[in-house]
C-alpha cells in the first residue's frame, strides 16, 4: 500500500467522530491517502499541537486513532480544521508500540477452510438421478468414471503473501488447494497474484493473474459404437472420458476517485483482460480463449457501507474441428448422418464451434454490522450466446445460456490477527444447479 513520506508536510483531515470514553478519534483519511496501521502522529489545530495519537484501525477512506489523553480528545472534538503530522522513530508519550519504521514489509495470511458442495461436477437433475441409479449401461460407457459422489466436502488450506517493495508498490499472491474428501481424484489447485501501484487520492493501477490447475469439469462423449446397427446410439453404446482443464486469466485495471465529498465517495475502475482454458485430450477442440473488458463503480456511504456495480463483456473463441455428437434427427425431420434412418440419438461427426459472446452484470454490497463483524452480499447474472453457424450442431446452434450467482458471507474479527468467514453461494444455470457452504479461519502475521 502507498505510505506517506514523513516530513514537515501535514495531512489535512476532518474529525468525523470522537469517543471521550475510550479516547478515540475517527478522521476522514485512510489507506487510500497513504496512512497505515500503527502510524503515529501529532494533531495540529490553529498551528498548535493539541494531541498525539496512534492509528489503531484503518479502512480505505477512514481511520481510527487512539489519543493519549481524554482532555486532548475534547479539544479535537471542538476543532474544525486539523492537520496530521506523522512521526517517525519516536515513541508515544504513554505507549511503547511499533513506529512506522518498525512495521513489517512482508505479511502472510495462513488459512484453513472447508467447503460443502451440493453438486461437485455440476450435473443436471437427470444426470444426478442416473448417477444415483448406477445403471449397467452407464458403467459400460464410463459416463461417471472418476465421479464417486455428487455432493462432496473439500478441505482447503490457503496461503497468501504480501510484499511491500516501496512506498507505492506491492506484490500479493495466494495459493489454495481444494482437497476433496469423496472425489479425491477431482482435487485441484487454485491461485493468483497481483501487482499494485498506489497513489494518494484513491488512484490505483493493478495487474492481476489467476488460474486453476487440473480441474475435473465433467465427463464428455468421446466415442460411440453402434453394436446393433440400428442407427440409434443407446447409453451402453457411448464412450465417455474425463474432461479436465487448466485455466488462466490476467487483468489490467485502473481505479480513480471520481467523487469525494464528506461521507460520500465514488470510485471508477475500468479493466481489460485475457482468459484461456486448455483441455486435456481428447477434448482439445473445447479449448477457448479471448479478451474481456468492463468496468466497476463503487459507492461508499458514511464509511460503513460500500456498494459495487459492474459489467464484464467477453468474446471467446474455440476450436471448430470435427467432433462426434449425438443429434435428434426425428425433431429435425432429416437424416442428418445419411445412414438411411431417422433416430433421436444419431451419431454425427460434424464441425463443433463453441465460440460465444458473454455479458455479466454484477452488484455487491459490503456493510459493517458491528465493530468486529462485516456482511458481504453479491449477485451476478451472465448471458452466453453461441455463434456457430452449423445447424447440425444442435447443442450450440442458436443457443443461449444463462447463469445466476448469489453470494453471502459474514466476516468476524476474532482478534487483531485472527478472522473467521462463513459463506454461502448458490448457482442457477441453464444446465445445472449448485450450492456451496464454506467456513474458513485465517491467521495474519508479518516480518
Amino acid at each position: 500500500m502507498l505510505s506517506l513520506q514523513v516530513s514537515a508536510e501535514n495531512l489535512k483531515v476532518k474529525i468525523v467522530k470522537v469517543s471521550l470514553k475510550n479516547n478515540l478519534v475517527v478522521v476522514n483519511k485512510g489507506s487510500s491517502d497513504g496512512l497505515e496501521r500503527h502510524d503515529q502522529a501529532q494533531f495540529i489545530a490553529n498551528k498548535q499541537v493539541v494531541a498525539q495519537g496512534k492509528l489503531v484501525k484503518i479502512k480505505e477512506g477512514q481511520s481510527l486513532w487512539k489519543v493519549n489523553r481524554r482532555a486532548k480528545v475534547r479539544r479535537l472534538a471542538s476543532a474544525e480544521k486539523v492537520k496530521l503530522n506523522l512521526l517517525e522513530g519516536r515513541q508515544m508519550e504513554s505507549h511503547g508500540r511499533l513506529t512506522k519504521s518498525d512495521k513489517p514489509k512482508h505479511r502472510f495470511k495462513v488459512g484453513l477452510g472447508t467447503e460443502q458442495l451440493s453438486n461437485r461436477f455440476r450435473l443436471s437433475d437427470d444426470d444426478q438421478q442416473r448417477f444415483e441409479s448406477n445403471r449397467a449401461e452407464d458403467q459400460t460407457s464410463r459416463r461417471y468414471v472418476g465421479m464417486d459422489s455428487v455432493a462432496d466436502m473439500a478441505l482447503v488450506p490457503t496461503l497468501k503473501m504480501s510484499h511491500e517493495f516501496s512506498k507505492s508498490f506491492e506484490l500479493d499472491y495466494e495459493l489454495a488447494y481444494h482437497m476433496m474428501s469423496k472425489n479425491q481424484d477431482a482435487s485441484y489447485l487454485k491461485g493468483g497474484g497481483q501487482l499494485t501501484w498506489d497513489w494518494a487520492g484513491g488512484r490505483e493501477l493493478k495487474i492481476e493473474g489467476r488460474g486453476m490447475i487440473d480441474y475435473h469439469q465433467d465427463n464428455d462423449l468421446s466415442g460411440a459404437v453402434d453394436k446393433d446397427n440400428n442407427g440409434n446410439i443407446s447409453s451402453s453404446e457411448r464412450i465417455y472420458d474425463q474432461a479436465r482443464f487448466n485455466e488462466f486469466e490476467t487483468e489490467l485495471s485502473y481505479q480513480t476517485r471520481a467523487f469525494d465529498q464528506g461521507s460520500h465517495q465514488i470510485d471508477l475502475s475500468p479493466f481489460l483482460g485475457y482468459t484461456a482454458r486448455v483441455f486435456d485430450e481428447p477434448f482439445g477442440n473445447q479449448d477457448r480463449s479471448g479478451m474481456f473488458a468492463g468496468g466497476r463503480v463503487s459507492y461508499r456511504f458514511n464509511k460503513e457501507i460500500k456498494v459495487i456495480a459492474g459489467i464484464r463483456l467477453e468474446k471467446l473463441s474455440t476450436g471448430s474441428g470435427q467432433e462426434l455428437t449425438l443429434v435428434d434427427e426425428v425433431s429435425a425431420g432429416a437424416d442428418l448422418n445419411s445412414d438411411g434412418v431417422q433416430t433421436d440419438n444419431a451419431a454425427l461427426v460434424t464441425s463443433v464451434d463453441r465460440s460465444q459472446s458473454r455479458r455479466t452484470l454484477s452488484l455487491g454490497c459490503e456493510a459493517k454490522v458491528s465493530r468486529s463483524v462485516r456482511l458481504e452480499l453479491g449477485y451476478s447474472q451472465r448471458e452466453s450466446q453461441y455463434s456457430t453457424g452449423n445447424s447440425a450442431d444442435q447443442k450450440h446452434f442458436g443457443q443461449t445460456k444463462d447463469r445466476t450467482r448469489v453470494e453471502s458471507a459474514l466476516r468476524f474479527d476474532l482478534s487483531d490477527n485472527i478472522d473467521l468467514k462463513l459463506g454461502h453461494e448458490m448457482v442457477r444455470d441453464t444446465d445445472f444447479n449448485e450450492s456451496t457452504t464454506s467456513l474458513g479461519l485465517r491467521y495474519v502475521g508479518g516480518f
